[in-house]
């Protein structure tokens, strides 16, 4: 019975994300920045990242980064766009539009931050 509980415990760990993780990125200048959500860096070097737990970021057609709620994408245009649900998951179709979980909504700088890592 210990063993089963252990292997299942474990099997349980390694199938189920972890989703309290912030993300953390270096930039151009060696500093490491971080945010509560998933990091990118823009052409300039400067680190943003979202400011929702498990939020998205990406780089725009202008090299800034655009942060979301949910996964960024870059669509055909090289306008970013998001998830609207916080973690929710975002994809590229044939045509290179972006389709989100529970819809899409343009990403913002507005919703990243930058936070020097200590």
């Amino acid at each position: 019975m210990k063993k089963g509980l252990t292997l299942f415990a474990l099997v349980l760990f390694t199938i189920v994300p972890i989703n309290s993780l912030a993300d953390c990125m270096q930039a151009s200048n060696g500093q490491v920045f971080c945010g509560a959500g998933f990091c990118d860096i823009s052409n300039s070097g400067i680190v943003s990242c979202s400011i929702y737990k498990q939020g998205g970021a990406a780089v725009n057609t202008q090299g800034r980064v655009d942060c979301g709620k949910g996964q960024c994408l870059q669509n055909n245009a090289g306008r970013v766009w998001c998830s609207i649900q916080e973690e929710g998951g975002a994809e590229t179709n044939i045509s290179g539009q972006v389709k989100c979980y529970g819809g899409c909504e343009p990403g913002s700088e507005s919703m990243c931050e930058s936070i020097r890592g200590e």
